[in-house]
């Protein structure tokens, strides 16, 4: 395994794309939810804090667009942005530790996008293996 990669932005995006899209079909194939919410089960390597983290991403985007369009109240979608934030603070606040508060600030802006970039992966990787591809 390289942990160390050299990415440019794109090579990120398609990267935390593609892993989770190939990650659902998996997960879809072997029946994974099965072992969902059970320690040391060989397919949630990722914190239950960034699997909700992920989920809550793309609701987060879709209820803040709809408060600006006025269909639902700012602070709905805020409380989850807080939810969110809080979930991912004990990473933000070692970014800030060992970087600086200016890194950990931009840092949760590139997380919450990466977290979007996941969602659309495992989204599609599910619709992959329900169309057979």
């Amino acid at each position: 395994v390289i942990h160390l990669k050299k990415y440019n932005f794109f090579s990120l995006v398609q990267n935390d794309f593609q892993i989770p899209f190939d990650w659902a079909k998996i997960f879809l194939s072997f029946k994974g939810f099965k072992q969902l919410g059970r320690n040391k089960t060989g397919f949630a390597h990722a914190s239950k804090a960034q699997l909700i983290s992920v989920s809550l991403a793309p609701l987060i985007t879709g209820l803040l667009v709809l408060a600006l369009a006025g269909s639902f109240h700012f602070y709905f979608g805020s409380s989850f942005l807080l939810i969110w934030f809080l979930l991912n603070y004990p990473f933000f606040r070692f970014l800030g530790r060992e970087k600086g508060l200016a890194f950990a600030a931009f840092a949760v802006l590139v997380t919450f996008l990466d977290n979007l970039i996941m969602a659309l992966g495992i989204i599609c990787g599910a619709l992959a293996f329900l169309m057979g591809k």
